[in-house]
């Protein structure tokens, strides 16, 4: 039904261009199918959402970009370059979700980090690529340019919880706890149903000996639904 309503609202767009930009307008015709396409895996993401390596693309925003740059009879140029960059971003998050179902596919962490990186270069202000090019890192064990992207990810967009969270885990590696918690504690307040920046700051805490902190932050992330969470309570409660 998405695809058909989408494919509905952006032939309208393509017939109200001008003589003028005609020309223009029929080089987008193979644009509505890829945008369909990305509909469906911004769908798909959001099944993701518990997957700690990943945020959550706003391909629907780019959509919405997208269908008023052919509104306005925008180069295609310009049209391409936000499509291609979500089509990347896509694919990377496809890539980088089948690594946490195997981690011996770790030879992918490469091919995940190019993605982002040419999703970068053709949008600088993508904030989630840096988030998630930043966790690819992390996992590499490349600390430095985690923290590099991550940061970059929070100047771009001051409220994505995931990139808080990710810095919270690069200093949880470190055994820097308090810094750790700080930024855990960043993620939780931008996000309250984050569930996994509950467990990873109930983590730090139990790191540190404390451990009616750490119950309550497990007990929150248990409500939450998040298994692993509840998990850890019963074991402390018992």
């Amino acid at each position: 039904m998405k695809r058909i309503l989408l494919g509905l609202l952006i032939l309208p767009v393509l017939c109200c261009c001008s003589a003028r930009n005609q020309r223009d307008a029929q080089q987008y015709d193979d644009l509505p199918i890829r945008l369909m396409k990305l509909l469906d895996a911004a769908d798909h993401e959001r099944d993701l959402a518990r997957y700690r390596w990943c945020s959550i693309s706003t391909l629907t925003q780019y959509l919405e970009t997208i269908k008023q740059d052919m509104a306005r009879g925008a180069p295609v140029e310009e049209v391409e370059r936000n499509v291609s960059a979500a089509e990347r971003f896509a694919a990377a998050y496809e890539l980088q979700y089948r690594l946490s179902k195997d981690l011996k596919a770790f030879n992918s962490l490469d091919r995940v980090i190019r993605l982002y990186t040419e999703a970068i270069e053709l949008n600088q202000g993508y904030a989630e690529a840096y988030d998630n090019r930043g966790e690819a890192y992390l996992v590499k064990g490349d600390f430095s340019q985690a923290r590099r992207d991550l940061h970059k990810a929070v100047e771009l967009d001051p409220g994505l919880a995931n990139a808080y969270n990710g810095l919270g885990n690069i200093y949880h590696l470190q055994r820097k706890l308090d810094k750790a918690i700080q930024y855990y504690s960043k993620a939780v307040e931008l996000n309250w149903g984050f569930a996994i920046a509950w467990i990873n700051r109930g983590d730090a805490h139990m790191a540190k000996g404390e451990t009616e902190k750490a119950m309550l932050d497990f007990n929150v992330a248990c409500q939450l639904g998040y298994e692993p969470a509840c998990k850890e309570l019963f074991a402390l409660e018992k």
